[in-house]
């Protein structure tokens, strides 16, 4: 009995490993417009100090 169990757990923790891929594509994003709005802020402050 032990061997369906563990069959059962197999594609439920695999189903779950997709959603940990979206979750990190999505920090991702945020991080890149994170890291898109502070260079442009820098740049706007490079710009205009003198």
């Amino acid at each position: 009995m032990e061997e369906p169990i563990n069959w059962k757990l197999g594609p439920v923790a695999i189903g779950h490993r997709p959603k940990c891929r979206v979750t990190d594509k999505s920090r991702t994003t945020l991080t890149n417009r994170v890291l898109k709005l502070s260079m442009t802020n820098l740049s706007v402050l490079s710009t205009h100090s003198p």
